[in-house]
């Protein structure tokens, strides 16, 4: 018997929908969505750099303990 678990999916709109304004949508709330977009892109960048960061700081402070010394670059 299979068991299938539900998953959870993340629905992304196309970009065009954003771009691709029609008559009805008024370019002011297309821009805020636009500046939304980029604003969360932004942020994910930021968070992915700083763990990375962390995670080579975390890696070259064990290597210090433990008397190798190795150099990440």
């Amino acid at each position: 018997m299979a068991f299938f678990s539900a998953q959870r999916v993340l629905v992304i709109p196309p970009l065009s929908r954003y771009l691709n304004a029609a008559s009805t949508v008024r370019h002011a709330e297309v821009n805020f969505r636009l500046k939304m977009l980029a604003s969360g892109l932004f942020s994910l960048m930021v968070r992915v750099k700083l763990s990375a960061l962390i995670n080579r700081l975390a890696v070259q402070g064990i290597h210090s303990l433990t008397g190798q010394h190795v150099l990440l670059v």
